[in-house]
């Protein structure tokens, strides 16, 4: 347990943004991910991390253009930002912290988005990039499921 909750903050916003739909490499410009999407699920080397330390620790990310900032209960944990190659499937990502546990380094990665739900599968440990969005034991992935929060009246 105490490993998972560790994983979940070294990942911190290491998440990307989506690809606009032009088949190209992109840097964040998609406005379909713009806004704050919300942790729902996380699963290290096969093991998930448990519903409620998932809502106690409040952890949500927000996209504007190709930046990215990730808070855990309202405190900046991470910044950086994020290129997809939306020519590849799934979409790889590489991912470069600016701020946080993770500064300096890129972090390959692959993502999916349905809607308003968006998945990612991350190598953390340098072995390679995911091939598929799942994790087993030794593998060094780190799986994140993220919910798209509803928009504020006035928004």
């Amino acid at each position: 347990m105490k490993r998972l909750v560790l994983a979940l903050w070294v990942v911190g916003g290491l998440i990307a943004v989506a690809p606009s739909g032009d088949g190209g490499e992109k840097k964040g410009k998609d406005k379909g991910t713009d806004g704050t999407w919300v942790l729902v699920a996380m699963e290290q080397d096969g093991m998930k991390l448990p519903a409620e330390v998932i809502d106690k620790l409040s952890m949500k990310l927000t996209f504007k253009g190709e930046n990215y900032t990730v808070t855990m209960a309202d405190k900046v944990i991470d910044k950086g930002t994020s290129t997809v190659n939306a020519k590849k499937k799934p979409h790889t990502v590489d991912i470069k912290a600016e701020e946080g546990p993770n500064k300096g380094k890129i972090i390959l990665a692959i993502i999916e988005i349905d809607g308003d739900s968006m998945k990612a599968c991350y190598d953390m440990e340098g072995k390679g990039r995911p091939t598929a969005f799942s994790t087993k034991e030794g593998s060094g992935h780190v799986l994140i499921l993220y919910k798209r929060e509803a928009k504020k009246k006035g928004e």
